[in-house]
């Protein structure tokens, strides 16, 4: 990734004051924030596990597996099933009239992804040898799912992005699939990945040149699913931004990234993916005796609706998102204890201390502990962590008595 240094600066001690003053407001608005939003994830992600645990333990004991080439049986109506085949019907063909695009035969879904190259700008801060505060900038150009203002920048000229978007990002997809004798409607369609890239032949790239696409915005196809739209700056803009850099003192800056461009800050890149399966696992309501299948709830009203590629079991699929949601589960757990340890530390523990950390991994287990006793029930495990709140309350109650107790006066 290119990497430019741009200007240092040395602060005034009022211009330092005031750093210090904004930083400490932002710190603390950050903080709070942290502080309310932390816990709240927390409980989100364990009640969360909780019901789709129940209900994927119903789902494993309800689900019926079908025979997809058979007739449809009317009996399983209302009921959950679970169908795997490899005979998969698509009746629409999806197509993106902005590029010009048409997806193969049998493509599910057809997901267009814009990147923009734009340089991000980067400040650290540190004290010099005089005790004078430096603050020092620098750049990194790169592609960016979003378009990034460089107006607030320190040399915005230098380091211009054009806030470039010609489309939007999308999302294309089949009403109805068929699976044999079967019909998955939208809801499990919403459900099925989408990884592959698309891969045009050479016929289907040469009709994209006519596209809106290569005539307005100058796409070219370049493979692997991503079409290329370089930024063409006008006269007038490429004056306005040198008599800028002249202003701001930049205009002699040369580096050595300059001579190794990766992107132009402008430049747009379009990636489209398909999911064109080859054969397909379904679980859900089988609404009628045709064979619509769509969203199954849970006797706690938790849907399940499921698609997923190739022929998969039902215990495979549940397991697969079980999997997925107990890794956020993990990460929730981790930012909870950096959240007890810093509600520790506004509450008057000693600051970085073994103790302080030591209280904040026995108070989130406390609190973890209180939310299985909401969600699981009574039993042993929760019981135990949540007598740890207990321990994080002595912690409290001696760092509250340390703070009050008079000075440690000698005598005579």
């Amino acid at each position: 990734m290119p990497i430019r240094r741009g200007r240092t600066v040395h602060l005034t001690p009022e211009q330092a004051r005031r750093s210090d003053q904004c930083n400490a407001m932002l710190l603390q608005f950050l903080a709070v924030l942290f502080l309310v939003a932390a816990p709240l994830c927390l409980c989100w992600a364990e009640w969360e596990q909780h019901e789709m645990h129940m209900a994927f333990e119903e789902a494993a004991e309800r689900a019926v597996s079908v025979r997809p080439e058979a007739p449809v049986s009317a009996m399983n109506s209302g009921g959950l099933v679970h169908v795997a085949t490899s005979d998969i019907r698509v009746e629409e063909t999806l197509s993106d009239n902005d590029f010009g695009i048409t997806a193969p035969q049998g493509t599910v879904k057809l997901a267009r992804k814009n990147e923009y190259c734009q340089w991000v700008e980067h400040v650290t801060e540190k004290k010099n040898r005089n005790g004078e505060k430096v603050r020092s900038y620098w750049y990194t150009k790169g592609w960016r799912s979003h378009p990034v203002p460089s107006v607030f920048f320190s040399q915005p000229f230098r380091h211009h992005n054009p806030l470039r978007q010609p489309f939007s990002d999308g999302l294309l997809q089949a009403q109805e699939v068929r699976l044999a004798s079967y019909t998955v409607g939208p809801r499990l369609v919403d459900s099925l990945p989408v990884s592959a890239p698309l891969q045009l032949e050479s016929s289907a790239a040469a009709a994209v040149e006519q596209s809106m696409a290569a005539r307005e915005h100058g796409f070219r196809y370049v493979g692997d699913g991503y079409f290329y739209s370089p930024y063409e700056e006008s006269a007038a803009g490429w004056w306005a931004k040198l008599a800028g850099q002249f202003l701001e003192g930049s205009l002699l800056d040369i580096q050595l990234t300059d001579l190794f461009d990766q992107c132009t800050p402008g430049d747009v890149r379009t990636h489209f993916k398909v999911a064109t399966p080859t054969s397909l696992t379904a679980l859900g309501r089988q609404l009628d005796g045709e064979g619509h299948i769509g969203a199954w709830l849970s006797a706690r009203e938790y849907e399940v609706a499921l698609l997923r590629e190739g022929i998969r079991t039902t215990e495979d699929m549940l397991e697969e998102v079980k999997s997925e949601h107990r890794y956020l589960v993990l990460l929730f757990r981790a930012v909870a204890i950096g959240w007890m340890y810093l509600l520790l530390g506004k509450l008057g523990v000693e600051e970085h201390s073994l103790v302080r950390f030591a209280a904040s991994v026995a108070g989130t287990a406390g609190i973890m502990g209180a939310l299985w006793l909401v969600t699981w029930g009574i039993s042993p495990l929760s019981l135990m962590m949540t007598t740890f709140l207990a321990a994080v309350a002595v912690v409290i109650r001696r760092e509250a008595d340390r703070a009050t107790e008079p000075p440690y006066v000698p005598t005579a």
